[in-house]
């Protein structure tokens, strides 16, 4: 395991999702408000008394005390904040541990190109690249799906995409599962068509589209993440 997020405390379950962005967990009878960092519906993740994972926020102005971390569905850990797959690809690309942008430096993050902010704009020299990462949870039959609800904006961010290309940008799009169960990977069309457009669009204009998992355990008060590992995307 590569990749750690420290002091992450165990022992806890979850009660019920009480909006987008908050959980109440429970350990024994006291229980706790948790900021859940990730509007996805993840209704296959979010049963009652699933085990969680939280780590407690240094921010003292904070509404909820805790973030949840992670969730373990049928003996699977999956790591459900939207902040980590930056975290670990900012820790493989300074490590170039990510084959296809060893040499690209971190030029700006949120960048603004048509209509939309996009994750990163690396440089190597005189290239320049535009990097998404879009965290994926739901897998079913060993085949991790994106998204797992209506996502307008992300439709949006492949299409701006697809111009940037047009504009001389090397763009690359990764579909990041932070759990270790996948086989393979592809778009959601049944539950948003417009999505599975979307990419099929992106494959034709050569978009480079990347697929992969990484193993996720508990151990030690810490979250522990193997490093990336492709796997197939299949239509």
């Amino acid at each position: 395991m590569t990749y750690k997020i420290s002091d992450v405390l165990d022992g806890y379950k979850l009660v019920k999702r009480l909006n987008r962005y908050t959980g109440l967990i429970s350990k024994g009878k006291v229980q706790e408000k948790a900021f859940i960092a990730n509007p996805g519906r993840m209704t296959e993740l979010f049963i009652k008394d699933a085990p969680v994972f939280i780590k407690k926020t240094s921010n003292p102005k904070r509404k909820t005390k805790y973030d949840l971390m992670a969730i373990e569905s049928k003996d699977i850990m999956v790591c459900i904040d939207s902040r980590v797959p930056n975290w670990i690809f900012e820790n493989h690309l300074e490590n170039n541990k990510l084959e296809e942008l060893k040499g690209y430096k971190i030029k700006r993050r949120e960048y603004r190109i048509g209509n939309s902010r996009i994750d990163y704009l690396l440089e190597n020299g005189k290239d320049k690249c535009l990097v998404e990462l879009k965290l994926c949870t739901l897998v079913k039959n060993q085949k991790l799906l994106f998204p797992d609800a209506v996502s307008k904006r992300s439709s949006k961010h492949l299409q701006d995409l697809i111009n940037a290309k047009t504009q001389g940008y090397r763009v690359i799009v990764y579909f990041i599962g932070l759990r270790g169960d996948p086989a393979s990977f592809g778009p959601n069309e049944e539950v948003d068509p417009k999505f599975k457009e979307a990419f099929d669009r992106a494959m034709k204009a050569d978009l480079k589209l990347v697929a992969l998992k990484t193993i996720v355990k508990y151990e030690k008060n810490s979250l522990s993440f193997s490093d990336l590992d492709a796997i197939p995307i299949k239509l």
